[in-house]
């Protein structure tokens, strides 16, 4: 009795009665059948949990006969497995096998040996009864019928696939019993820092320090608060007298009435002190100094500016603020301007 170990979930149990040709009976009554039912073994590959044991009657073969003991397929694969004997011969097996799956000829998967190949079959086998053939020979395929071949270099082999229906699943078993608690494994690695947490909550004020012997540096000039109310009129002064000195007269002559006027503007670009009155004869209406003409400025474009003059020339003290209009007191051809970007002037 021989046993077949299960191959995925596919077991054959096979039986192989050997025909063999007897003495007396000529080669051409025999080579049919040699051809087809050499080696007719009928195998059931059936689905299961247990190996399935078959018996194979073992028979005489003629030297170098091609053997097939045993054909597992295994559907999952789709590969074909024979083992048997005499499957290559020739010089180190040189001999090629050939296979064929009910007249298919099927791929050979690399690494067959004298006893031994495996073929790839088609990618769907239904059940059903189905015929190989193997073959050897050292010519090519191509150039030769393996079919047409000496009787001794060719067997077959009868298949029958069936999948049966599965049984019900059995009952669980019973738990086992809690093996040993392992050895404590190695310390995990550092995680990662993590995130800040929230600022706490201001604590109480200390006490105050001693005063200082040493005075602190003097806090920059803050703005100028705005114009008090005008005053009343004080009384008039006494009368002037009615002839009026030649050199008043003389100035006078020399003054513009409208200050200078001219086609050219220039861009003032020297540094100065805020408040500054600049006299000369280029018109500057942009940059560090503007014309005093009198003009009304923003306040909060000229926050520094307006800490200096205030509402002395004009303007609400709220928003806007005056710069003096000296045209009328400009000799003809000169202008005086006003700086209004620069350095706050020191106070003492």
């Amino acid at each position: 009795m021989k046993r077949y170990p299960p191959l995925r979930s596919f077991y054959a149990v096979f039986f192989s009665p050997l025909f063999l040709p007897t003495a007396g009976i000529s080669q051409e009554a025999t080579q049919p059948m040699d051809r087809r039912w050499r080696h007719l073994l009928c195998a059931a590959l059936v689905v299961g949990s247990t190996a399935l044991s078959g018996t194979a009657l073992a028979g005489a073969a003629v030297a170098g006969q091609v053997v097939i003991n045993s054909v597992d397929v295994d559907r999952v694969s789709q590969v074909l497995s024979i083992e048997g004997d005499q499957i290559t011969q020739g010089f180190l097996g040189s001999d090629v096998p050939y296979v064929e799956f009910n007249g298919q000829v099927l791929k050979l998967v690399p690494g067959w040996n004298n006893s031994f190949v495996q073929a790839t079959l088609p990618a769907s086998v239904p059940d059903g009864d189905y015929q190989v053939f193997v073959s050897r020979s050292s010519l090519p395929a191509s150039s030769v019928d393996p079919h047409n071949l000496p009787s001794y270099e060719w067997a077959t082999f009868s298949v029958t696939l069936i999948t049966p229906i599965p049984g019900p699943q059995g009952p669980a078993g019973l738990t086992g019993a809690q093996g040993p608690q392992g050895a404590q494994g190695p310390s995990g690695a550092t995680g990662a820092t993590g995130a800040t947490g929230a600022q706490g909550s201001i604590g109480p004020a200390g006490p105050i320090g001693a005063a200082s012997t040493v005075p602190g540096p003097r806090g920059s000039q803050g703005p100028a608060g705005p114009a008090g109310a005008t005053g009343a009129t004080g009384p008039a002064g006494p009368a002037g007298t009615a002839a009026i000195p030649s050199n008043l007269t003389t100035l006078s002559q020399q003054l513009g009435t409208s200050g200078y006027s001219s086609s050219f503007t220039y861009t003032y670009q020297v540094s100065c002190e805020l408040g500054d009155i600049i006299f000369s004869a280029n018109n500057y209406t942009a940059g560090n100094a503007l014309p005093a003409d009198g003009r009304l400025l923003p306040i909060s474009g000229y926050t520094a500016l307006f800490s200096i003059l205030g509402t002395t020339f004009g303007g609400d003290g709220v928003s806007t603020f005056g710069l003096p209009n000296l045209r009328a007191f400009a000799p003809t051809g000169l202008v005086y301007s006003v700086c209004v970007s620069g350095i706050f002037p020191s106070r003492s």
